[in-house]
Formats: structure tokens, sequence, C-alpha cells
């Protein structure tokens, strides 16, 4: 009689991981919650004051603007924040239309990030690179994205995502390979 028990239990347990794994990827996690840190802040555009506001203990924060493109701005862009080296993505949704640069303040775990826009289809569109730093000077020819440091309860500015000279398409890798941390949209 135990033993039947104990393989009606067993089963059911099988069964319930079975169906967690398929709904949310892995058996440990809840449906609905993403399984890294605390979302992005919104940034949808940050009056200057939020900029130099204080991380939340034990965080850092990015402060920087997004300069248009010399074409069209587009829609919308998705603001990234990788993590290296796991490559952990914090991404932002910013809606468009823009008038003039928009600012952005996001706050991210201490480390070292890259930071870059991409479109809605993961195509990068803007990076922070040597070029985003140094444009319009002679010889200004550099479009390796740039490695910020991070410290806990310090703010890094002045990350200005401004490069779209760069010639060379760039698809970030699926979302299956990279875990992600996205804020939802709001206006």
């Amino acid at each position: 009689m135990n033993l039947k028990i104990l393989s009606i239990i067993t089963g059911t347990l099988i069964i319930v991981t079975i169906f967690l794994f398929i709904f949310t990827g892995s058996p440990s996690k809840s449906p609905g919650v993403t399984p890294t840190s605390t979302p992005a802040a919104n940034l949808s555009p940050v009056p200057t004051a939020d900029l130099q506001q204080p991380p939340a203990p034990g965080k850092a924060k990015l402060t920087g603007s997004i300069c248009l493109p010399e074409s069209t701005p587009p829609a919308g862009f998705i603001l990234v924040a990788e993590q290296l080296p796991s490559r952990q993505r914090i991404t932002k949704y910013i809606p468009g239309p823009f008038d003039g640069d928009t600012p952005f303040a996001l706050e991210v775990a201490p480390g070292t990030y890259q930071v870059y826009t991409e479109a809605p289809n993961r195509t990068k569109i803007g990076l922070y690179s040597q070029y985003a730093v140094c444009r319009g000077t002679p010889g200004c020819v550099d479009h390796d994205l740039l490695e910020i440091n991070s410290e806990a309860d310090k703010i890094v500015s002045n990350i200005d995502v401004c490069d779209y000279q760069w010639s060379q398409p760039q698809t970030s890798p699926s979302s299956s390979s990279i875990p992600t941390i996205s804020t939802p949209i709001s206006f």
C-alpha cells in the first residue's frame, strides 16, 4: 500500500515539474517571473534631477543620453546594458517620437557593461563606443563598444549612445541563449 501511494506522489511531482518546465523554461521558476534581479527603472524620458539621484543601496546607476541618428529616428527602440562576461541583458523599451537627445538613467548590479540600442528585431542600431566619445574629431574611427565599470552606490555618467556610423550589421544572439531582464513598456 505504501509503495502505491509513493508511486502516485512521485508521478504527480514529475507531472508538475514537467508542466513548470514547459511554461517557464525551468522547474524552479513560477510562471510569469523573470529569473534575474529587479527590473530596470522607467526611462522615458528622465528628468535631469533624476539623473543625479543616487542609486538604490547596493546598485550602480548608468546615465547618459541616446543621440538621434542622422537618418529618420526610429519610432522606438530598446536600450540594452549587457553585463560582461555573462552577457546578461538589462533592457528597456524607449518609445518615440523623439524631440532631441533622450536622457536615460538605468540602475544595474555592480559590474562591467556595454551599452547600445537595438531595433525590436534585435539588430543593433546605436553604440556607446570610442567613436561616440570622440565623434567629429580627425582620426576618430574606432567603433568598438566601450566597457563601463560600475560600482555599488555610484553613478557612471556621460554614457552617450551616439555611434550610428559603424558599418557591420550586428544582430544580438537569440533570446533563448541570453538571460534577459525586461521592464514592461510604459508611457
